[in-house]
């Protein structure tokens, strides 16, 4: 199913459902986007898994085993997320880019609304990076689950805290702390 151009796809709180410009489709495999952004349900967990080159397959959580409930999402660059017991996870080795304490992107796909203290699955084989710009809270802690950090080219500053364990300060933005460092970059 391809969208309406720019209009954003609501999930419904149904595996393989969702609205684009008022109407309903139920049973989808596969949706393109076509620049719209796909809204998280407000009251339903979902699991989001980005795959390498930016689409995203959404279950919700409590069918994530059921490989039938899955739906493939193409074509977006911003997933908002409305329940606080959604996940993002991914396919992969991949680059997450942190901006606010709210918001990460990897592969190009903004998730926006679920805390980077929150159930992100990143992990061994994954990077972690602040924004040159980030606007992360002074002292906020981010379990890094083994992922690598990456330092900026500017001037950074990396304090040891604790057995793997970090403070970050990127140039002259806010401090942020790290646990379940691996390595950094």
């Amino acid at each position: 199913v391809t969208g309406s151009l720019g209009t954003d796809w609501l999930l419904t709180g149904t595996d393989n459902q969702a609205t684009n410009d008022g109407i309903t489709f139920d049973g989808v495999e596969s949706l393109i986007a076509n620049g719209g952004a796909l809204q998280g349900h407000s009251t339903t967990g979902e699991t989001y898994t980005v795959n390498s080159g930016g689409s995203v397959d959404v279950v919700t959580t409590v069918n994530i085993a059921d490989a039938s409930k899955v739906m493939r999402v193409t074509g977006l660059g911003t997933v908002s997320l409305q329940d606080a017991e959604d996940t993002v996870a991914d396919s992969g080795s991949f680059n997450y880019l942190l901006s606010s304490n709210a918001n990460a992107t990897v592969e190009g796909v903004t998730f926006d609304g679920l805390s980077v203290q929150g159930d992100y699955r990143w992990g061994a084989g994954d990077t972690l990076a602040l924004l040159d710009s980030h606007n992360i809270a002074t002292d906020t802690l981010i379990d890094a689950k083994s992922a690598q950090l990456l330092g900026s080219a500017g001037v950074d500053t990396f304090t040891v805290t604790d057995s793997n364990a970090l403070d970050f300060t990127l140039s002259n933005q806010n401090l942020v702390k790290f646990s379940n460092v691996s390595t950094v970059d």
